[in-house]
């Protein structure tokens, strides 16, 4: 049973003090004391106070009032360091980089003080200028830190509760190119790149998987194939490497075509790589190092987007931004021409490297809707030509 006791004390200026002694979890001594506008509201305060206490006790969900003052800053530096001591370099610095600069208001305020109002604002404000899929990041990266908070005994209960986040199917659905627009995209670039773009296109690899690729990934034969095991990642301080995918799925065995194997042999030959080369990469910068996706957007993918009239440069507020083509839209373009050749679901998930199939099934519904629509116009155009309606 807690020991709590009372105090009462008339002050020098007239005012009633009621002071509650207890002893926490810890056996030590704490005291809360209370002061209202009189001494039966005083009382109340302080029994009401005492009540819950006691319930807190016994049921083991005590939290030391002095933690929860701790900065969410702090224990947010702690959760990142501690929680998961095996988080992979790429996941700690993308969760590194929330904190620092999403979860930024947050800084320093005491962690205690941070109420369900305050996330439903930082919300609010993301979703100004961030994609419905960063938002959901960001605000699982904030509800995993609460949550440790929870476990730690550090918040009594997590501010995440209750809050309603942006659709994802409302972010940006991409651009899925038709034949015609590849081959004006890969054009006036240079050879490897080129080969690299058709990679990407025709089996369906994340840019950073197909900047990993090494010699040993491909296997020539009959069929021939290309296996994913890595994937270009970036670390602590934006450091480049080529680690694991982020889930099993994620590696994988892909057939290829003999077109396809023909474009990655003469990449080899201008290389002057062999199958003893076996761990060195298929794709590399001027300097014959691995690409950095920001550089290889910029000096191969934006400048032969524009000159295929797939993309253009635009002026915001005295600003040139890109709007066009990007290429995880290469990966879009694969699906889709999936969809067209009636390859099941379970074949897509696996050549894309989904984890989950409803990511599978997200984007086949939003190609064969897609497809609807354009039945529909072609359908509209051919019978409604002569047509007063039409």
């Amino acid at each position: 049973m807690a020991s709590i006791s009372f105090a009462e004390r008339t002050n020098a200026d007239g005012t009633f003090t009621v002071t509650v002694r207890y002893r926490d979890t810890s056996d030590r001594q704490r005291k809360k004391s209370f002061r209202e506008a009189t001494e039966a509201k005083t009382r109340k305060a302080a029994k009401d106070f005492a009540s819950k206490l006691r319930v807190q006790l016994a049921e083991g969900d005590y939290v030391d009032p002095n933690i929860g003052k701790r900065r969410f800053g702090e224990v947010a530096r702690v959760w990142l360091n501690e929680a998961n001591p095996s988080k992979r370099e790429s996941a700690w610095a993308r969760d590194e980089i929330v904190i620092r600069v999403h979860l930024a208001p947050l800084e320093n305020m005491p962690i205690a003080k941070v109420q369900p109002k305050d996330v439903r604002a930082l919300v609010a404000k993301w979703t100004e200028t961030l994609a419905p899929r960063t938002v959901h990041r960001n605000y699982g990266v904030l509800r995993a830190i609460c949550r440790w908070a929870e476990g730690e005994d550090i918040l009594r209960r997590s501010p995440c509760r209750g809050i309603r986040l942006p659709s994802k199917g409302g972010s940006s659905t991409g651009q899925a190119l038709t034949a015609d627009e590849l081959v004006r995209l890969v054009e006036d670039m240079e050879p490897e790149n080129q080969t690299m773009t058709w990679v990407m296109a025709l089996l369906g690899l994340r840019w950073g998987e197909a900047a990993a690729i090494k010699v040993r990934s491909i296997k020539f034969g009959n069929p021939s194939e290309l296996i994913v095991t890595e994937t270009v990642q970036r670390g602590i301080g934006g450091r480049r490497f080529v680690g694991p995918p982020k889930s099993d799925a994620g590696q994988r065995r892909l057939s290829m075509s003999k077109p396809l194997s023909d474009l990655l042999a003469a990449q080899l030959a201008r290389r002057g790589l062999t199958a003893a080369d076996e761990s060195e990469l298929v794709f590399v910068n001027s300097a014959g190092e691995l690409w950095d996706a920001t550089n290889w957007r910029r000096r191969v993918w934006k400048p032969a987007a524009i000159k295929a009239g797939l993309a253009r440069m635009v002026e915001v507020d005295g600003k040139k931004h890109y709007e066009g083509i990007t290429p995880h839209d290469l990966r879009r373009t694969n699906a889709t021409a999936m969809v067209g050749a009636d390859i099941d679901i379970k074949t897509a998930q696996a050549r894309l490297g989904h984890s989950d199939v409803r990511m599978t099934l997200d984007l086949y519904a939003r190609v064969l809707a897609e497809r609807d629509q354009g039945a529909a116009d072609a359908v509209a155009d051919a019978l409604m030509k002569s047509s007063e309606l039409g």
